[in-house]
């Protein structure tokens, strides 16, 4: 219960500190992967090999459409991971590849995509903080596991 509040809260300041500054602090990265380590083991155990092929099998797959299509919208010469993608959004991505099931994690990417999408123009922000949506969708996820909501 005490790793699952102190991750929540962790999560919630990501989304704040990513709505305010577009960017997440590092000292905060490095807690929030050591808690959600933490959480994951303590609710779904070890995670296996194959559950972790499947989980990068979906990002080498969403990151290539991705890419296809920043490349052909914006031209050769883009650098998707410059222009699109901030270091925190990557290290949540991948943070959450390593903490989830496949089917949550699947889950949890697309659902989190999806509300920044829709938070971004509904706010009208230029620049999305994925990794702290990512931060928030997974505090109601760690919400609804803990209470067994769903």
């Amino acid at each position: 219960m005490i790793i699952a509040i102190t991750l929540c809260i962790q999560l919630i300041y990501a989304f704040i500190q990513d709505s305010k500054q577009r960017a997440l602090s590092l000292w905060l990265l490095v807690t929030i992967s050591v808690t959600g380590v933490l959480w994951s083991y303590n609710n779904y155990g070890v995670l296996y090999l194959p559950e972790y092929i499947i989980n990068i099998l979906f990002l080498l797959f969403m990151f290539a459409g991705i890419t296809i299509f920043w490349r052909v919208k914006r031209g050769k010469d883009s650098n998707l991971l410059k222009q699109a993608f901030g270091g925190a959004d990557i290290w949540m991505i991948i943070l959450l590849a390593v903490m989830l099931p496949p089917v949550m994690f699947v889950l949890n990417v697309i659902i989190s995509s999806a509300t920044s999408l829709l938070l971004a123009v509904i706010f009208r922000w230029k620049t999305i903080p994925l990794a702290g949506v990512m931060s928030l969708c997974l505090t109601l996820f760690v919400i609804i596991n803990k209470f067994n909501i769903v």
